[in-house]
């Protein structure tokens, strides 16, 4: 999802038609410094501006959300010694959920080869910048983004190949 920051003062026409800064008209999105019709600029992930530019279809998508929604399912980084909520059998509690994630998650790592499973994971989980994630691959920061969109695109078709998943189109 996107997030709005303050402060886009270099809101050409061209950063404007491109869709890094809005012009936001709405007074519900405006903090008290603000009037309507002030530029905010646009954050998103590298997911997401790769499908505004229509590097990722909607069917490397489908895949990709899959992959996010198996993450928040397993959770991870809150540091509980028990979290009673996640544990198997308890009425109510997530366990069954969470192991099948952690499942699901362990499969596709077993069949991937571990470069390419572990440049997925950063862009689409932690949300590394592309040129980044990709730089084992290429040494200058524009192939590194496309070695790691490359991976990003072949992992996610393979999971939707396995998964049987189709364009939400169709």
């Amino acid at each position: 999802m996107a997030r709005l920051q303050p402060g886009a003062k270099d809101a050409t026409p061209e950063r404007l038609a491109k869709g890094d800064v809005v012009m936001v008209a709405n007074p519900a999105l405006l903090d008290s410094s603000m009037r309507a019709g002030s530029v905010r600029r646009i954050t998103t992930t590298t997911v997401e501006r790769w499908k505004r530019t229509a590097l990722l279809d909607e069917r490397q998508m489908v895949a990709i959300n899959h992959c996010q929604t198996l993450w928040s399912r397993m959770g991870g980084g809150r540091g509980l010694t028990v979290d009673l909520d996640r544990v198997a059998g308890l009425p109510g509690g997530q366990g069954y959920a969470q192991q099948e994630a952690f499942a699901m998650i362990a499969d596709y790592e077993r069949r991937l080869p571990r470069d390419y499973w572990s440049i997925f994971e950063a862009v689409c989980r932690w949300d590394e910048p592309g040129g980044v994630a990709g730089s084992r691959f290429a040494s200058d920061n524009g192939r590194a983004s496309m070695a790691a969109l490359v991976c990003v695109r072949f992992i996610a078709d393979l999971i939707c190949e396995w998964n049987g998943f189709a364009c939400p189109d169709s």
